[in-house]
C-alpha cells in the first residue's frame, strides 16, 4: 500500500504532465493556424471566367485583370502590364508548318521552344528575342486552322500564361 505523500507525488506528476500536454496543444494549433493564414490559397471565388464570343475562346483569370476587347485581340491589364491573345486564320495544316513560315519573315531569335499539347489543343510554347532586346514569352495553339497566340512581353506574368493556356477552352 502506497503512503500518502506517495500518492501525492504521483497526482502532482500527473498534474504538471497533463498541464505541458494542454499548452504543448494550444502551441501547435496556433502554429497550424498561423502556417495557414501565411500560405496564398486561390479559390474559385478568385477566378473569373471570360468568354469571347468575338474570337471563339474562354479562359479562367484572376479577377484583378481588366479585359480590352478589339477587333482579333484580347488585352487583359493588370497592375503588372498586359497579356495579349490574339487569333489568326490560316491554310497551313499544322502549327509547325505556321510558326516556320512566320519565323521567316519575322527574324527573332528562338530561345525557348516546346512542342506540347494542352486541353487536346496543338500548343507550342516559345520563348523569343527580338532585335530590338526584347523578350516575349507565350503559348501558339493551332485549333480548326485558327492560330491563338497568348503571350507578354512582362517578365513577372510569364507565370500567369500557363494557367490562362491550361484553362483555354475553344467555343466554336
Amino acid at each position: 500500500m502506497k503512503k500518502p505523500a506517495q500518492r501525492k507525488n504521483t497526482f502532482s506528476i500527473l498534474v504538471i504532465v497533463l498541464f505541458f500536454l494542454i499548452i504543448g496543444v494550444i502551441v501547435l494549433n496556433s502554429q497550424k493556424s498561423r502556417i495557414n493564414e501565411q500560405r496564398p490559397q486561390i479559390t474559385t471565388n478568385q477566378i473569373k471566367t471570360f468568354q469571347s464570343k468575338n474570337l471563339k475562346f474562354s479562359i479562367s483569370l484572376k479577377p484583378d485583370y481588366k479585359i480590352n476587347e478589339k477587333a482579333g485581340r484580347i488585352e487583359l491589364l493588370n497592375s503588372g502590364g498586359v497579356i495579349n491573345i490574339d487569333r489568326n486564320g490560316t491554310n497551313f495544316d499544322n502549327l509547325k508548318e505556321y510558326l516556320n513560315d512566320l519565323d521567316k519573315r519575322n527574324r527573332v531569335e528562338i530561345v525557348k521552344e516546346e512542342y506540347k499539347t494542352i486541353n487536346n489543343y496543338s500548343t507550342v510554347f516559345r520563348k523569343l528575342k527580338f532585335p530590338s532586346g526584347e523578350i516575349q514569352q507565350g503559348y501558339t495553339l493551332f485549333i480548326d486552322n485558327w492560330v491563338y497566340n497568348i503571350y507578354s512581353n512582362v517578365e513577372s506574368l510569364f507565370t500567369n500564361l500557363d494557367q490562362i493556356v491550361q484553362s483555354f477552352r475553344y467555343t466554336p
